[in-house]
């Protein structure tokens, strides 16, 4: 629904749909970062539960970060293999079999 609500508000404004490779792109977008992302994230929670669910969804950052540096180019920083480290570190605390008391 909101969709085509702002798509109508944008037309009322004065803009215009851009009838260019930009709107693929934006869709292709939006699509994958939002919808697709969404209903795995859905099936997580109905698999895994909230808890490992949300272990595994907070290291998005994460790997957004690792996708600029190989398709963008960006720079390796020691900030990103520290933040890395955490989040798997915090990750595999979180999924790890529970210890056995003796």
């Amino acid at each position: 629904v909101a969709g085509p609500v702002n798509l109508l508000i944008g037309l009322w404004m004065g803009a215009s749909i851009p009838l260019s490779p930009a709107l693929l792109v934006a869709l292709v977008t939006g699509f994958f970062a939002y919808g697709l992302s969404l209903a795995l994230y859905v099936l997580a929670l109905r698999d895994l539960g909230a808890a490992r669910t949300g272990a595994y969804f907070s290291t998005a950052p994460f790997l957004g970060a690792v996708l600029s540096v190989v398709a963008l180019g960006e720079n390796v920083t020691w900030g990103l293999f520290a933040a890395g480290a955490l989040m798997g570190l915090g990750v595999w605390l979180h999924v790890r079999p529970p210890r056995r008391e003796k």
